[in-house]
């Protein structure tokens, strides 16, 4: 079987913006800020696709190991910082709603 794959290459120059009045100027752009705050600014059914890399909540009490017998690193990052699983949930929960509410109806994430 043969693979093809296509890629799309946009002449677009991409750039870091820290606020914004409408929809037309976060067009190629990556938004700085929580996440939460800046979705609430956007009208729903915004965008084709989203793509998230949230805190993961690896907050690591003790040694955890992979498969392989590798030690699992650990996040202590501020960013990832959660009071419990209950706060993460919350969390988690709050910008999925979010993110679907800014994804167009045949959106993915």
């Amino acid at each position: 079987m043969n693979l093809v794959c296509q890629y799309i290459i946009m002449n677009t120059e991409i750039k870091k913006i820290m606020a914004f009045n409408d929809e037309s100027q976060i067009i190629n752009k990556i938004i700085v800020g929580d996440c939460l705050e800046v979705m609430k600014k956007i009208k729903d059914n915004t965008f084709d696709m989203i793509f998230a890399d949230p805190p993961y909540n690896m907050q690591l009490q003790n040694e955890l190991y992979w498969p392989n017998n590798t030690k699992v690193d650990g996040v202590d990052d501020e960013w990832d910082q959660f009071g419990g699983f209950e706060d993460y949930n919350k969390f988690s929960e709050a910008w999925l709603k979010e993110a679907k509410r800014v994804l167009k109806e045949n959106g993915t994430i």
